[in-house]
């Protein structure tokens, strides 16, 4: 989780459009199976006002 956290970070630093953010995972799912997965990132305010990160891969939790 941490390393798809940073990724998504990476990415909204250079091409954050204000709405989304798309970056192409791969995860080792069991021992030599690896999956490519394209997460979507959004980021916006919560109840409070604080910033919220919402993250959903895809196809999965489309």
């Amino acid at each position: 989780m941490h390393d798809l956290l940073k990724m998504v970070q990476a990415a909204a630093v250079k091409r954050w459009d204000g709405m989304r953010i798309e970056v192409d995972c791969v995860f080792l799912m069991r021992p030599r199976i690896i999956e490519k997965v394209r997460c979507v990132a959004t980021i916006g305010p919560g109840d409070n006002g604080e910033a919220v990160m919402t993250v959903l891969c895809l196809p999965l939790d489309d």
